[in-house]
């Protein structure tokens, strides 16, 4: 059996076409909704989603982990709101002949200017795999893994330009909270220098990348103007 799992806050302008793209995929549907205003847990239900209202604890991890353990299947697909499985490849016959613990798929990642396509493992066994960090959250516990041709759209520049700023304030302000919470965890300075270089912010984004090499005992990876978005 393959649960999608999901946790949603506010996506009725992508939710449709996300539940519709999962709809001979698969087995049930389970979303962790964090305190939707607009129609997002209407239209979850009128695809026949699983709908858990939920109060946000700030923290992605935490809600991840939640829509896992409210699923039932032996596997896990992880979607957000804002993407569609594209071609599925045929996930349903991967599941059950891998004997491997997760699955990478190709995400293309659609942004203003570019779509930018990576491998990220989003189908893995609901019983071995978690997510860990409250933001840009990792999945661990993934021992063997292999790749399918299966490819995920992500409109991560979804919403206007108010709301873009809004969420990457949001996130640093986590990761922020993060580094003072755990401050030998080199994951939030990480971060942190590619929001503050991408805000062309030098200063702010060299200090964090020595606070990185600090923790870490490597050279510092400061990016290239060339690379700023």
């Amino acid at each position: 059996m393959l649960s999608a799992c999901m946790i949603v806050r506010d996506e009725e302008r992508y939710l449709g076409a996300c539940l519709r793209s999962l709809r001979d995929v698969a087995d049930e549907v389970v979303i962790v909704d964090t305190g939707s205003v607009d129609r997002s847990v209407e239209i979850a239900r009128d695809h026949g989603a699983t709908v858990h209202v939920r109060r946000w604890e700030e923290d992605f991890s935490y809600h991840r982990n939640q829509s896992l353990d409210l699923a039932h299947g032996d596997w896990a697909l992880v979607i957000d709101g804002d993407e569609e499985l594209l071609e599925p490849a045929d996930l349903r016959a991967l599941v059950e002949r891998m004997p491997v613990d997760g699955i990478a798929v190709q995400v293309d990642c659609r942004t203003d200017t570019a779509t930018v396509s990576t491998q990220s493992i989003r189908v893995f066994r609901r019983e071995v795999g978690w997510y860990f960090y409250p933001v840009h959250n990792q999945l661990v516990g993934i021992g063997s893994w292999t790749s399918s041709p299966a490819r995920i759209l992500a409109h991560y520049e979804g919403g206007d330009r108010g709301d873009r700023r809004a969420k990457t304030e949001r996130t640093k302000r986590m990761l922020l909270r993060l580094a003072a919470q755990r401050p030998s965890c080199p994951h939030a300075p990480y971060h942190l220098v590619r929001h503050y270089h991408a805000e062309g912010r030098d200063a702010d984004a060299d200090a964090w990348a020595r606070r990185w090499s600090a923790i870490t005992g490597r050279p510092a990876e400061i990016p290239a103007k060339s690379d700023r978005a």
